[in-house]
């Protein structure tokens, strides 16, 4: 006999349920199983989803904090730089960081100086406005479609007293460009403009741009350094010089039968000059006169130095005295006779 059989025979409730009709065993079985499914869903974890990748440890303790205060859970993935929250709430915990101004990313613009610091030194604040300069043109570079991080490092020679002293200011701009992705010559002189319109007395020559594999996309001075807008010029004078020497040649040698390449070399040097141009002598053995001073003194009425030298005669004069006068005594009248 099977074991089972004789099992289920000797447990009574079993053996009423095997005395049930075929149809109610069928449904309680679904039943279970249903319960059994609904079961393992509930105590399965909910799907998770990447909220933030590539997250700075600033940026993550302040969306974890959201996150606490919100009571959502999430997991932390690639050590810690990606947050994960589950699948159904990826999408309004994006909308509701933002919202708060999340993640921030890894430059500060000039939300430095909202809290000036008390007893702040001259070098702290200079330090602090040139960190909120850099952040903040790295946020306008960032706007860029192809670009998706940048840093800016500006070199601002500190301000002399001595013109000869002076040196000008420098800057380094280092993108991180999505795959697949690339700037243009143009697009590249644009961000070279954009950080030198920013700094007082910075060219855009001094100013250095470098992609995320190293490679220098500003062209160096030189040469090798014409940007685009000189280059156009270059090859417009090039073809239409070829063009005019087709034209001449055509006729005579026929057409198909003459080929031209012009090379041009233009100087765009720029060069200031400064003269100083004074009146030619106009007759022979006289010179010009650049500049003429006078200087004229005339003394009337004085006279000349006199008297014994020495220390005597520096003396200076006694006091004056008048002497004393006294009216005569009158004479007897005489008797008449």
């Amino acid at each position: 006999m099977n074991p089972i059989t004789d099992w289920m025979n000797r447990n009574p409730a079993l053996a009423r349920l095997t005395a049930l009709p075929r149809p109610v065993l069928l449904g309680l079985g679904a039943a279970i199983v249903a319960l059994l499914v609904v079961a393992a869903l509930w105590m399965r974890e909910p799907e998770y989803r990447a909220l933030f990748s590539n997250v700075e440890a600033r940026d993550g303790g302040a969306i974890v904090s959201v996150l606490n205060q919100r009571n959502v859970p999430y997991k932390f993935a690639d050590n810690g730089a990606t947050i994960l929250v589950p699948a159904d709430q990826v999408y309004a915990l994006r909308l509701q960081l933002a919202e708060q101004g999340l993640p921030r990313g890894g430059s500060v613009g000039f939300e430095l100086l909202d809290e000036p610091k008390f007893g702040a030194s001259q070098f702290s604040e200079q330090v602090t406005y040139q960190r909120a300069l850099e952040g903040e043109l790295a946020r306008s570079i960032e706007a860029l479609q192809p670009v998706k991080s940048a840093r800016v490092h500006l070199a601002i020679p500190r301000q002399s007293l001595f013109v000869r002293e002076r040196e000008a200011p420098t800057a380094s701009v280092l993108l991180t460009l999505y795959p697949s992705r690339s700037l243009s010559e143009a697009q590249v002189s644009a961000i070279a403009w954009l950080v030198s319109s920013s700094v007082p007395k910075l060219n855009a020559e001094s100013v250095s741009i470098v992609d995320q594999d190293g490679h220098l996309m500003s062209s160096p001075s030189g040469e090798a350094g014409m940007d685009s807008t000189r280059r156009n010029f270059i090859n417009d004078i090039e073809q239409r010089t070829s063009q005019r020497i087709l034209t001449l040649l055509n006729p005579i040698v026929g057409s198909g039968n003459v080929r031209a390449q012009v090379s041009a070399d233009v100087d765009f040097s720029r060069r200031e000059q400064t003269s100083e141009v004074y009146r030619p002598n106009e007759t022979p053995g006289s010179a010009a006169i650049r500049s003429k001073q006078t200087s004229d003194s005339a003394q009337n009425g004085i006279m000349p130095p006199a008297g014994v030298p020495g220390a005597l005669s520096n003396e200076p004069p006694a006091n004056a005295t008048a002497p004393i006068q006294t009216t005569p005594a009158t004479p007897p009248a005489q008797a008449q006779a």
